[in-house]
């Protein structure tokens, strides 16, 4: 989920319905065999790359309330779960819409249905708190239908057998294991980041099919994750790391059409790019040439390579990003008001910034699903 989406109704289920539709192609074929003109539309207009409009070529479209879709999405989900039972992974849960929480309020406490949901976010946090995402992760009780389980961080042993699977046939001092869980705290991102920055720095290296450890000082191990991330940023190729930066504008799912038009490369390009930052962990999905799916690997990529820019810098990516998305979307443009805003706000192009954040104002009144949650302006 990207920052842009958070104001804009039922972005996030939008979200998770493309990604259904991506990676599991008779489903999507399930979904829409016999959907109705009202869910189709607002498929066009949130989800153009997976739904194309009627004749090839997009067409305007009027998105309906809130409260008019909502039973149509409900629908959308049950077509989904007469077959199958789904894990969704929610991430950048600070940014999911209100309208997206009810309805996975309802998936979950009212409808029962058989999914399981993934996420992560910081309890407790006064930032995010009242966020609808946290609010309705936070509200989950325990019940006979209902299960909810925090995950914590590795003990030492899962850690070690974690390091084994990363570095397979392994020859290391036996305070490796304790330096790095000490370390780490059993992060499992923060070891798998220290391992990776130990392979680019060549403490670790790979002889003859077999790994080796050169132990180093605690000292001169980051202290934190993202002090690990951005280590390993800072040796990575010019090109590669650039590259990178300019593409966490995006957010942190990376629209194909979008990405090859804001690096300037044709399609082999950026295939060849996203095979090395996939190779270093930097970005996940857009294997076999489909770039669908194509996102940050975590969140924390994405904000530490963010952060790497100038704000100059960034400025100029939102700026172009608007006018790329601006661009594409055609007549369809209005379903898009709220990112559009929020890029052209970033790139200091505030009259266009005003314009699409009233258009995103008047197209989402303040319809609540179930009465939990006002829409913040």
């Amino acid at each position: 989920l990207a920052e842009a989406e958070a104001g804009q109704p039922y972005a996030g289920i939008a979200r998770l319905f493309s990604e259904v539709g991506v990676r599991y192609p008779e489903a999507r074929e399930d979904l829409l065999r016999d959907v109705d003109e009202e869910l189709l539309r607002f498929l066009q207009a949130h989800a153009p790359d997976l739904v194309a409009p009627a004749g090839g070529s997009p067409t305007a479209v009027t998105i309906s309330s809130p409260k008019v879709l909502q039973p149509r999405l409900l629908y959308g989900f049950r077509r989904l779960c007469d077959r199958h039972k789904w894990l969704f992974l929610l991430d950048e849960v600070p940014n999911l819409d209100p309208y997206s929480a009810e309805l996975l309020k309802t998936l979950v406490e009212a409808e029962r249905m058989p999914i399981g949901i993934v996420s992560a976010h910081r309890s407790g946090d006064p930032r995010t708190e009242s966020q609808p995402g946290v609010v309705f992760l936070e509200s989950l009780d325990r019940k006979p239908w209902l299960d909810r389980r925090p995950i914590g961080p590795l003990g030492r042993e899962a850690m070690d057998v974690m390091v084994s699977a990363l570095l397979p046939n392994l020859h290391a001092p036996a305070e490796f294991s304790t330096l790095l869980y000490d370390v780490t705290a059993g992060n499992p991102l923060f070891i798998e980041e220290l391992v990776r920055l130990g392979i680019a720095k060549e403490y670790i290296t790979r002889r003859g099919g077999e790994w080796f450890v050169n132990l180093v000082d605690r000292a001169e191990l980051p202290g934190s994750l993202e002090e690990a991330i951005r280590e390993r940023m800072s040796v990575l190729d010019n090109e590669i790391g650039a590259d990178i930066s300019q593409a966490a504008a995006i957010g942190t799912s990376l629209t194909p059409k979008v990405l090859q038009a804001l690096l300037g490369k044709n399609e082999g390009e950026v295939l060849d790019f996203l095979d090395k930052a996939r190779e270093q962990g930097f970005v996940a999905g857009g294997q076999w040439g489909d770039m669908s799916t194509v996102r940050f690997a975590s969140t924390i990529f994405r904000d530490q390579a963010y952060e790497r820019m100038s704000a100059a810098d960034r400025t100029r990516a939102h700026r172009e990003i608007g006018k790329i998305e601006e661009h594409r979307a055609g007549s369809l443009v209005g379903a898009l008001a709220n990112r559009l805003a929020y890029h052209f706000e970033r790139g200091e192009v505030y009259e266009k910034a005003k314009a699409y954040l009233d258009a995103a104002r008047s197209a989402a009144p303040p319809i609540v699903v179930a009465g939990s949650w006002d829409v913040a302006e």
